[in-house]
């Protein structure tokens, strides 16, 4: 007879940012489940957590999970307990009739921040819906490369352009000057010069450049459109220089939508998100704008350097394939890209880790490979923009993450062992290091997400992340004094490179930066709307035909 188990579904893999804080890797050595099953195995309710990594049948995405659990309930196959999706399987175990009720338990709704909890159960008069708030982060935080970043504002200067003294930017690379790593030798950026000496003399690099969505893409164009390259030093160039992105975005169909939303037309049409796409076939006026947005959006100035055989391409902007594996985080790694909308979590994939050696560097063997990547001294991430221009009367703010939806089985025992795990994981402590914390700050610090919980989300805890990470970087910093950046070492030598301690500071920098981004969210209210991620199966194909046509049309 096969022991009873409570089975969380996941499409994610074992490696991704929240399974190193659930189960590292997949291997039950260590993480929040785990320690759950160790430590309250012989409690009443307890049945053991396991997780099914739905990857090995396919399941790649949320979309897919509720098609997956379509299916399950439609041919009464054994479904699992829990699974880490969105409101799209929600719906449908809501359908089925099969959501565990949370009545009499710990789970209900005023533990969640008021706006997120409404947000991801936008129909329900009650709790019983059970799409639970977990693990929020933004998946389009505005990351630079400073190293980049400096010789673009060179060129810029040179061209006539100006830089706003109080250009935040600017202001961190000079603070940074000295740390980290530096722009690799064959770096195409190094050939590029403005065609003349006033050909940016209409341009101020300032704050407000960056602080909506199509001021950002007219700054990448008008830069690529000013330059050429310079004949003189095109022998600096290699067979290894690669092409270079100015702008580069994840996830394209989303900061598309969130520019569209927030533009005045739409606003002034009082049209929910809903009634958009609803309206998208009818609606001439809504027609007309979305198509001379979009094609504004995925407009890409290019030019291009024969040398032999190969190409060498400057873009203005470059959207990302997340399908394929390509994310903007890794050419910011491979200082091939200036600034970008990427994933918060991602930073761990933007700089030396031991992610990105094991991924780009041989398994870290590379190690001529290692010397060309970023650091974390050389890039500067900020949260995400919810603008599409400065004129903009509101503002859309994206909730990324995923939510945990608890299903009813036929076995009391099991729903019974459902809820306790899911009350220990919202509410509960855990043992590490010799000391007891929260489990939502194990979360923040062993995966860079953040729960989204009513006593968390404010100033207090911001400050109180804050004041970690800046003993953690101040720590690292000392490191680096005494041996020099990451990048001058192959070795994995701990007590050299406190790889640790990078992972924390990475992780922290990202929990804050979702905290500051749902903080301002909920400040401005009456003037952002709150967006989430794929809500129904018609909004996500949708999105998925507008995802293709930005890939396709991202041209020249």
């Amino acid at each position: 007879m096969k022991k009873k188990k409570v089975i969380l579904a996941t499409s994610q893999n074992p490696n991704w940012p929240l399974f190193v804080a659930l189960n590292k890797e997949g291997k039950n050595e260590e993480g929040l489940i785990v320690y759950y099953n160790k430590t309250f195995q012989n409690d009443v309710d307890f049945l053991p957590v396991e997780i099914d990594f739905l990857e090995q049948k396919n399941v790649n995405n949320q979309l897919e999970i509720s098609l997956y659990l379509q299916t399950l309930f439609t041919n009464k196959e054994k479904t699992p307990q829990i699974v880490l999706s969105d409101y799209s399987s929600a719906l449908v175990v809501k359908e089925f009739g099969k959501n565990l009720n949370f009545d009499k338990t710990n789970l209900s709704s005023t533990i969640f921040e008021t706006n997120v909890q409404k947000k991801l159960n936008p129909h329900e008069q009650n709790f019983s819906m059970l799409n639970l708030p977990f693990n929020a982060n933004d998946i389009d935080s505005l990351r630079f490369n400073l190293n980049t970043f400096e010789k673009i504002i060179e060129i810029i200067k040179q061209g006539g352009g100006h830089v706003d003294s109080n250009f935040d930017v600017n202001l961190m690379i000079q603070i940074r000057k000295n740390k980290g790593n530096k722009l690799p030798k064959n770096s195409l950026l190094r050939v590029l010069k403005p065609k003349n000496s006033n050909v940016f003399q209409d341009l101020i690099v300032s704050n407000q450049t960056f602080e909506n969505i199509f001021e950002s893409l007219e700054f990448a164009n008008k830069f690529v459109q000013g330059i050429t390259f310079d004949r003189a030093k095109i022998s600096d160039l290699d067979d290894f220089s690669d092409d270079f992105n100015l702008f580069v975005i994840d996830y394209s169909d989303q900061i598309f939508l969130k520019a569209f939303i927030s533009s005045n037309f739409v606003t002034t049409e009082k049209l929910t998100n809903d009634k958009i796409f609803q309206q998208l076939s009818n609606n001439q006026k809504l027609i007309d704008k979305f198509t001379s947005q979009i094609k504004l959006f995925t407009k890409n100035n290019q030019i291009e350097l024969q040398i032999g055989e190969k190409k060498k391409i400057v873009n203005a902007v470059k959207f990302k394939d997340w399908r394929k594996s390509e994310w903007g985080g890794y050419d910011i790694l491979h200082q091939k890209a200036a600034f970008g909308y990427v994933t918060g979590v991602g930073i761990r994939c933007s700089v030396d880790s031991l992610v990105t050696r094991n991924k780009f560097a041989n398994n870290g063997h590379d190690f001529a490979k290692i010397q060309t990547f970023a650091t974390y001294s050389n890039i500067f991430t900020k949260p995400q923009v919810v603008k599409a221009s400065q004129n903009s009367l509101s503002s859309v703010y994206w909730l990324g993450g995923s939510s945990l939806i608890a299903i009813k089985s036929d076995d009391a025992q099991i729903d019974k062992a459902t809820i306790k795990f899911l009350e220990w994981i919202y509410t509960g402590n855990i043992l590490t290091g010799g000391k007891k914390i929260p489990t939502w700050e194990y979360i923040v610090l062993k995966s860079g997400y953040f729960l989204p919980l009513a006593s968390l989300t404010n100033k207090h805890t911001l400050k109180l992340l804050e004041k970690k990470y800046q003993n953690i970087y101040t720590k690292v910093y000392k490191n680096e004094q005494k041996y020099g950046p990451s990048t001058n070492f192959e070795t994995r030598d701990s007590a050299v490179i406190p790889w640790d301690d990078y992972l924390t500071l990475f992780n922290l920098n990202s929990a804050i930066l979702s905290l500051q981004s749902l903080l301002n969210t909920i400040n401005n209210s009456k003037t952002t709307y709150l967006f989430n991620d794929s809500s129904n199966q018609k909004v996500a194909k949708a999105r998925k035909l507008i995802f293709e046509y930005i890939l396709k049309n991202n041209v020249g």
